[in-house]
């Protein structure tokens, strides 16, 4: 969550995560404190740093579901800035167990490197990091192709212990994008993963 409270910028909201405990990040006068606000409720506070930056991580575990992030400052005068504009969450906890490598070629996990929500991305979920990490298992030495709506986007090597990873050297677009992998030489694909561009 970036530029909330006494100013606020452009961000992507609508995000899906298993995060119960997000950081959020924003920026307000320094020195100023930051109330934050869930659905209306007050989670917390924080104070933003000299350089006007602040960061607030909830102590209590956020319940599955819409949440709607707002936040006020307040500066060393007393002074009370209006409401943020909503920034908006959805926390959906699903279990999910990473294919082993005696099995079937497939993406173990897809990771979002950017922005305020980082970590494993739910497959069907939402990321603005358009060069998102892959990762998977396989069998050691094996090439794994990498396909992007049925397009090959890349390709990387399975290594000695069995892993595999890749980062698209092109940044992916907006809108769906449905990623899985072949197994080159055995003609082998696996299930597919859809995420969201943001």
């Amino acid at each position: 969550m970036t530029d909330v409270g006494s100013q606020t910028g452009g961000t992507a909201t609508g995000y899906v995560t298993d995060d119960t405990t997000p950081t959020l990040k924003g920026r307000a006068e320094a020195g100023a404190k930051v109330e934050i606000y869930d659905n209306d409720q007050k989670i917390g506070e924080t104070t933003a740093d000299a350089e006007g930056n602040w960061t607030f991580t909830p102590e209590s575990e956020l319940a599955e579901g819409d949440h709607s992030f707002t936040t006020c400052a307040i500066d060393a005068a007393g002074n009370v800035s209006e409401m943020s504009q909503p920034w908006k969450l959805v926390i959906e906890i699903h279990e999910f167990e990473p294919i082993d490598g005696d099995e079937e070629p497939g993406i173990s996990e897809i990771i979002d490197n950017e922005g305020p929500i980082q970590g494993p991305i739910l497959s069907g979920g939402s990321t603005d990091d358009t060069k998102p990490t892959l990762n998977g298992k396989g069998e050691p030495g094996d090439t794994i192709i990498i396909t992007d709506n049925g397009d090959k986007i890349g390709e990387t090597t399975v290594d000695e212990n069995g892993d595999w990873s890749f980062t698209p050297d092109i940044e992916l677009s907006e809108g769906e994008h449905e990623l899985a992998v072949i197994i080159e030489d055995k003609g082998v694909t696996s299930p597919s993963r859809l995420i969201r561009g943001l």
